[in-house]
C-alpha cells in the first residue's frame, strides 16, 4: 500500500505571497529479495566455499514487509 499527501497554505501580505508546503509519501508491506548466499566481510581471498550455501547457484529470502516514509518541506 502506498499513500501520497500534500498540504499548502498561501498567505498575502502587503502584496507578497508566501506559501509553505509539506509534501509526503508512505508504503508498507511492499516486497523485497535478500540474497543471502553472500559471504561475511573478511579479508581473506574470496573461494566458493566461503559461500553460506555452496551446493546452490543462488539463494535469496523474499520479505513482505518492506515500507518508507519521505518527507519534503518547503517554505
Amino acid at each position: 500500500m502506498i499513500q501520497q499527501f500534500n498540504g499548502t497554505y498561501e498567505r498575502e501580505i502587503d502584496k507578497i505571497g508566501l506559501r509553505a508546503s509539506y509534501l509526503g509519501s508512505r508504503s508498507s508491506g511492499l516486497n523485497y529479495v535478500v540474497n543471502i548466499d553472500l559471504p561475511h566481510p573478511s579479508t581473506t581471498p574470496f573461494t566458493q566455499a566461503l559461500l553460506p550455501y555452496p551446493q546452490f547457484y543462488q539463494a535469496y529470502y523474499t520479505h513482505y514487509d518492506g515500507g518508507a516514509k519521505i518527507r519534503c518541506t518547503s517554505v
